[in-house]
């Protein structure tokens, strides 16, 4: 994992560059019906993997409620991600980048499942590495909603997908800064270190050899009265997660840490007119 200096010299040094040969693509507007299929579709993952909801810990970071009602950070080698029943469940959401995302690494082999729910015990040796596979899992609640190569960058890095948007090598979604509006539909996406970017230095997220580490989740609900949203992610504590954020005083996803995240842009879909 890079650590945040690594983060913010990554960011300093990378130049704008596309991560397509073709060239920018017109804007294709997304009907109701399709935003309404990606949310039923994270939703019925979130239920799969067992409801999963996250909480903070007091020093603000990320943890999962447990079935004891402790939040815990769940360790590499633990969690929902290595039970017998659905680490298989991920090659799923790898197979949906297409042949690229169904071999190699980017595979669960599982040989140690159901070992424990939260703590890797020392006496155990290393714990199982698998590879992140947040942006698979957003890659096949997309493609699984009907989503097209050209409306949406399928890929294992969040930053292939926001670089795509951002100029307009996909036809979908626009990227924009925090703080913003986010919708049922939406993403809302963050440095996974929890590094600011200022809306000026949007242009500097670029995808390729070592792309910029980032995480999103797929917004399901908001409530402008009572200021909150939730949105459910992939590989967040080894599970297919809730989370639920508090917005602004303007009903917008704020710049301040939220839910062990620093929320950086929402990627906005292009609902109809009148959505």
């Amino acid at each position: 994992m890079r650590t945040p200096s690594r983060t913010l010299v990554l960011l300093a040094t990378l130049i704008v560059a596309g991560c397509a040969t073709h060239g920018p693509v017109a804007p294709t507007t997304v009907p109701p019906e399709r935003i309404a299929r990606m949310v039923q579709i994270a939703e019925a993952e979130w239920r799969l993997w067992g409801s999963q909801r996250i909480g903070t810990t007091s020093d603000g970071a990320q943890c999962a409620v447990l079935a004891s009602g402790d939040c815990a950070e769940v360790d590499d080698g633990c969690g929902r991600e290595m039970s017998a029943a659905l680490c298989p469940v991920v090659n799923g959401y790898w197979a949906a980048l297409g042949p690229a995302g169904t071999g190699g690494i980017e595979r669960h082999t599982c040989p140690q499942p159901d070992r424990c729910e939260a703590r890797w015990l020392p006496e155990w040796g290393p714990p199982l590495w698998t590879p992140a596979w947040s942006a698979a899992f957003i890659s096949a609640v997309l493609r699984r909603a009907g989503f097209t190569e050209s409306e949406f960058r399928f890929g294992k890095s969040h930053a292939d997908y926001i670089v795509a948007a951002r100029d307009h090598l996909s036809s979908a979604h626009d990227v924009i800064a925090t703080p913003a509006i986010a919708l049922p539909g939406d993403l809302i996406c963050a440095l996974r270190e929890g590094a600011r970017i200022a809306p000026t230095e949007i242009a500097r997220i670029s995808a390729g050899e070592s792309p910029t580490p980032m995480h999103c989740d797929l917004v399901t609900r908001v409530d402008f009265a009572g200021r909150r949203l939730e949105a459910i992610g992939g590989n967040v504590q080894q599970s297919v997660s809730r989370i639920t954020l508090d917005l602004d005083g303007q009903g917008r996803v704020g710049t301040s840490p939220v839910a062990g995240r620093t929320w950086n842009l929402v990627l906005r879909v292009h609902a109809e007119p009148g959505d």
